[in-house]
């Protein structure tokens, strides 16, 4: 009746959910793996505030990299 019913709506949601974030993992994954391929395998800095601009500095270089490919 209406409570099988309700079940199975719920196990279908459950499972797109899990679609979803799975997709969602495999790009922020893929993005990641990019970002750190591109970045020395040493970051010399003396504070963390220095070491924390030069991460970003990183991260903004391939952003930009990524924008002037897909203009």
């Amino acid at each position: 009746g209406l409570g099988s019913n309700l079940g199975m709506r719920e196990e279908n949601l459950k499972k797109a959910i899990e679609i979803i974030v799975k997709k969602q993992r495999k790009s922020i994954e893929t993005l990641f793996s990019s970002i750190t391929r591109l970045m020395p395998k040493n970051i010399h800095a003396v504070t963390a505030k220095g070491f924390f601009k030069k991460v970003f500095c990183f991260v903004l270089a391939h952003c930009m990299s990524c924008y002037r490919v897909t203009t």
